[in-house]
């Protein structure tokens, strides 16, 4: 009887601890795309005919915009550019810092998917709107693993290996071929003459250069070198194809940076800080400024710096094409960046502001469907009609031509539907947490009553659990008052951390003593840097694998002592 009631009590946990698994993806792991977003129509007129993108992958900003010994610019052609005909700043992107979430927030809007987990973070598991969807033609050449991200009517998929340089120069070379070609080509002649084309040279060299050679090596700057020729020879080609009638935009950017040591992935300043550069038909020239805030050996002090988020990138393609905002985007329009008239501007952000507004608005809708009124607990800022009444008053005074007044009032709104929609995405989320937590606790006890009734090991095991608890709730309170450590918290931290080394010694061949002694010397050190509710999570794993090893125990030797 004992054993069967053992074996019943592992096969039930084994399906517990499913339903634990699952939960954590439940909670943490949503995709926040919103289904079903209904679309805005672009009535403003599109500056550009054609978009040409340049995604130098994995290159450093600040590298980008360095002046090295003897005053020499990796990127002189670049660099002409930036001093003299068009905008430029960091493209701030966030983690994971990869190259398809980077490809993705810079022509979808949206940063990384966590549902993408599923598919080994390779792909999107949920489809999405972007860019490329809304233009009229899309054509890309570099590597298959981004270019495969997105449908396009043409495309280039490069399989070749060598060295770095190759990578680059491979989609130059075909994408010249391929224009080259296109002009004895009647039907592709007249498809790349419509309106909203946009071209993607993806130069995957710089990211392979950096990997093999780390950022501060010659072949990583020899393949910056190279993409500012490709950059110069493809500009030339462009314009003289379309007869140099000026309605043709250029954005030069990065998908994410790189560590010194040739690695990304994480949230360094190095890793998320990319360059961008924007010229062409509705970008403004640059601005000479005395405010600038970029450093000394960048030597651009005097011109005004552009900084932007990596989505932004999207509304302000979508504006210069004509085409619809992808309605997964949230990235916000930078206006400084276009030559447009303030009412174009109040346009087209009051557009933006209807394009985010649309996702939260669904995104409410599809949260109150699945809840319980009485229970339901609205996003109060734009509650009971009040996005309804907002919009109004910004239809009102455009209008009327307060156009300062729709600008300010567009970006307030902007700013309420993202708060909304990142409220209505974790809505669920702290009474999940609640529940899981107060069933794993819950757990724990059952299987403790399961195990054994004696009061010394759950004397134990609260003692150590309560050191732990009060220990967290004492740091986390002195960070947020933004006070120290008390000298008696440091000084038994310290006593505890050199007497670590040792304890291991004295291990007994008891299971509870030697449990003991091995969480005091793998524990506290956790405990000791913790700042959080994080740091509860050793003791109640080192609970729960006590339980399990005295389960074990008793399942071989028959009884609980033998443990002790």
């Amino acid at each position: 009887m004992f054993k069967i009631r053992k074996k019943l009590i592992l096969v039930f946990s084994f399906f517990v601890h499913i339903i634990f698994l699952i939960s954590i993806f439940d909670i943490y792991f949503k995709s926040p795309l919103v289904p079903n977003v209904q679309p805005h129509i672009n009535n403003i007129r599109g500056a550009a005919k054609r978009l040409i993108l340049f995604v130098g992958d994995g290159l450093r900003a600040d590298t980008f915009f360095e002046i090295y010994m003897k005053n020499k610019v990796i990127t002189p052609y670049l660099r002409q550019i930036i001093e003299k005909r068009g905008r430029w700043g960091i493209s701030y992107t966030t983690v994971p810092t990869e190259s398809r979430p980077g490809h993705v927030a810079l022509i979808a809007g949206f940063y990384e998917d966590p549902s993408a987990i599923f598919r080994g973070w390779k792909d999107n598991p949920v489809d999405f709107d972007s860019v490329f969807n809304r233009s009229s033609l899309t054509v890309g050449w570099g590597s298959p693993d981004i270019l495969s991200i997105y449908p396009s009517e043409f495309e280039e998929f490069s399989g070749m290996e060598g060295s770095a340089t190759r990578l680059s120069l491979w989609s130059f070379e075909n994408f010249k071929k391929w224009l080259l070609a296109a002009k004895n080509d009647k039907y592709l002649y007249k498809k790349l003459n419509q309106d909203r084309v946009i071209f993607f040279l993806h130069l995957l060299g710089i990211d392979t250069a950096g990997h093999s050679h780390k950022p501060y090596s010659e072949e990583y700057k020899q393949n910056i070198e190279l993409a500012d020729t490709i950059v110069q020879e493809t500009e030339k080609l462009i314009l003289e194809f379309y007869n140099f009638d000026n309605r043709s935009t250029f954005l030069f950017t990065s998908d994410h940076g790189m560590t010194d040591w040739g690695s990304h992935g994480e949230g360094s300043a190095s890793e998320t800080e990319t360059p961008y550069v924007i010229w062409g038909a509705g970008i403004l020239k640059p601005q000479v400024t005395q405010e600038s805030h970029s450093p000394v050996v960048w030597n651009l002090n005097y011109l005004q710096r552009n900084d932007i988020k990596q989505a932004d990138m999207v509304p302000l393609m979508s504006i210069l094409l004509g085409t619809i905002i992808p309605v997964n985007s949230i990235g916000v329009l930078p206006i400084n960046l276009l030559d447009y008239s303030l009412a174009e501007k109040s346009t087209a952000l009051l557009l933006n502001a209807q394009q985010i507004l649309a996702q939260f608005i669904q995104k409410r809708k599809n949260v109150e469907e699945s809840t319980i009124n009485y229970f339901y607990k609205p996003y109060l800022p734009l509650s009971d009609g009040q996005e309804k009444k907002l919009l109004i008053i910004l239809k009102t005074q455009l209008n009327i031509q307060r156009y300062e007044e729709v600008i300010k009032g567009s970006l307030d709104l902007i700013s309420l539907s993202l708060k909304g929609l990142t409220y209505y995405h974790n809505y669920y989320q702290k009474l999940l947490l609640f529940c899981i937590s107060v069933s794993y606790i819950g757990w724990i006890c059952w299987l403790l009553l399961n195990i054994s009734t004696t009061v010394d090991m759950l004397l134990l095991f609260n003692i150590l659990f309560g050191i732990a608890l009060l220990n967290v709730l004492y740091v986390t309170y002195c960070f947020s008052v933004k006070q120290g450590l008390s000298y008696l918290n440091q000084l038994i931290s310290w006593i505890i951390l050199i007497l670590l080394p040792i304890l291991p010694l004295f291990s007994s061949r008891k299971l509870v003593l030697r449990l003991l002694n091995l969480y005091s010397s793998l524990g506290v050190v956790s405990l000791l840097f913790s700042i959080t509710h994080d740091a509860l999570f050793l003791p109640l794993f080192s609970l729960h694998l006590f339980m399990w090893l005295v389960m074990e125990n008793e399942e071989i030797n028959g009884d609980y002592d033998s443990a002790v």
